[in-house]
C-alpha cells in the first residue's frame, strides 16, 4: 500500500500532513455544582483556543491582518435524521454540501457545514454524552474544522470532495467527514499511495485548514505543514485507495472483535485487559495473512489465543493447531477443525450408559434388534 525502501523494510513517506494524537477523549457530563466547559478538557485548545498563524498565513494575509480562526464541523444527517431542523432552530451559520438536485433528492441525509458557538446550546450538545438528554457524541456525527475564512469560502472548498471518480470514470459519494473509515484514511496521508486523494483537501495560504478528526479508536488534528503544496489533479478514488479502506475497515473490527473477546473469557484471561489488547493487535497481521476475515472466525482466534496462548497457534498442543491450520483448504473448515480437536465429542456418562444398556436389553426381549 506504500513504497517500501528494499534496503531497510520502512516506509518511505512523503510528509506533507502533520498529525497531532489528541490521544483518548471522553464526553461532557453534568456534576451538580461544577461549572460545564465548552468542550472535553483535551480538545478545547484545537477547537476553540487562538491559532498562532503559520508562516504560509502570514505571508498570505500579512502580519497584522490575519483573522481569528473560527470553528466549523461537517455533520451527517445520515446518522442525524433531525439535523437540518435542529440547525435550522438553532440560529447558527450553516449550509448543505449538497445543492441542486442532489440537495433535493438527499437534502435529509446531506452533510452539513455549521459555524459552531462556543457557549451555543447546540455546541455544547455536541460535546455532551448519551447519558445526558440531549448529548450527541456518541453518534460521531463528523468532523471539526478550523479555518480562518468565513463560512462560505470555506463551504466552497470543501464541497468540490463531495463526489470522486474512481479509475473507470464512475462517480462516487466521497463521506470524508465518516468515522471510523474516512477519518482515519486522512491520518494517513503521507503515504504515496494515499497523497493524491487526501492532500487536496487540505488548501495553503488564505484557505489553511486545520480538520479534528474524532472516534472510538483514534483522535487526531490534521494540517498540511508549512511550504508543501497540495495537487491541483482531482483526488481520484483508485483501487490503491479502496484496499487502504477495506484493510482499515478490518483493522476497526477488529477493535470490536479484541472486546467481543475479552468479554467472553474475562475470568480466564491471564493478562489484564489492556495488555491482552495489546497482545491481540500482535496477533492481528497475523490473522488476516492466514485468511481469516470473518468475525465469527477472528472471534474464535482472539478467545482460543487470550485462553491458551500466548502464541496458541504455533506452539499449543505441540504445533497441532498449525499443522491443522496448514493442512485445510478453506478458513471456515480450519475453525471447524480446530474446535472438534479443543471441544471433542463428550464421553457419555454412566446414567447414559446405563440407559442405552436397559433399551438395548428391552429391545432383545421384544426380538427387535437395536440400533447400532
Amino acid at each position: 500500500m506504500a513504497e517500501a525502501n528494499s534496503n531497510t523494510g520502512t516506509l518511505e513517506l512523503t510528509e506533507w500532513l502533520d498529525v497531532i494524537s489528541i490521544g483518548p477523549v471522553l464526553p461532557l457530563e453534568t456534576e451538580f455544582g461544577v461549572d460545564i466547559p465548552t468542550a472535553p478538557t483535551p480538545l478545547i485548545p484545537h477547537l476553540f483556543a487562538s491559532i498562532d498563524p503559520s508562516p504560509d498565513e502570514i505571508t498570505a494575509w500579512g502580519n497584522e491582518n490575519i483573522p481569528e480562526a473560527h470553528t466549523y464541523a461537517i455533520l451527517d444527517a445520515s446518522v442525524l435524521t433531525l439535523l437540518p431542523e435542529m440547525l435550522e432552530t438553532s440560529e447558527l451559520h450553516h449550509k448543505c454540501l449538497f445543492t441542486g438536485k442532489a440537495l433535493e433528492e438527499f437534502g435529509d441525509a446531506a452533510p452539513w457545514l455549521v459555524k459552531l458557538e462556543p457557549d451555543h446550546p447546540f455546541t455544547r450538545n455536541l460535546m455532551m454524552g448519551e447519558t445526558e438528554p440531549a448529548g450527541l457524541w456518541h453518534m460521531r456525527l463528523g468532523i471539526f474544522i478550523r479555518s480562518r475564512q468565513p463560512l462560505d469560502e470555506v463551504w466552497r472548498h470543501l464541497r468540490k470532495f463531495t463526489r470522486v471518480q474512481d479509475d473507470d470514470g464512475t462517480w462516487f459519494f466521497n463521506r470524508f467527514w465518516s468515522a471510523p473509515v474516512s477519518t482515519k484514511l486522512m491520518e494517513f496521508g503521507n503515504v504515496p499511495d494515499l497523497q493524491q486523494f487526501v492532500a487536496p483537501l487540505f488548501p495553503t495560504g488564505r484557505d489553511t485548514l486545520r480538520i479534528i478528526v474524532l472516534s472510538d479508536f483514534s483522535n487526531a488534528v490534521l494540517s498540511r505543514k508549512a511550504g508543501t503544496v497540495p495537487p491541483t489533479a482531482r483526488p481520484r478514488l483508485t483501487q490503491i485507495v479502496q484496499d487502504w479502506m477495506r484493510y482499515i475497515r478490518r483493522v476497526q473490527q477488529f477493535e470490536e472483535i479484541i472486546a467481543i473477546a475479552q468479554k467472553h473469557v474475562e475470568k480466564q484471561m491471564k493478562l489484564d485487559r489492556e495488555s491482552s489488547a495489546i497482545h491481540l493487535r500482535s496477533k492481528r497481521e497475523k490473522f488476516f495473512k492466514m485468511g481469516f476475515w470473518r468475525r465469527d472466525h477472528l472471534t474464535k482466534l482472539c478467545v482460543w489465543e487470550l485462553m491458551l496462548g500466548p502464541e496458541f497457534i504455533d506452539t499449543y498442543a505441540d504445533g497441532q493447531i498449525k499443522r491443522i491450520l496448514i493442512s485445510q483448504p478453506s478458513d471456515w473448515e480450519a475453525i471447524k477443525q480446530i474446535g472438534l480437536f479443543l471441544e471433542p465429542p463428550q464421553e457419555p456418562t454412566n446414567a447414559e450408559i446405563q440407559l442405552k444398556m436397559l433399551a438395548e436389553q428391552k429391545a432383545r426381549h421384544a426380538g427387535v434388534k437395536s440400533t447400532p
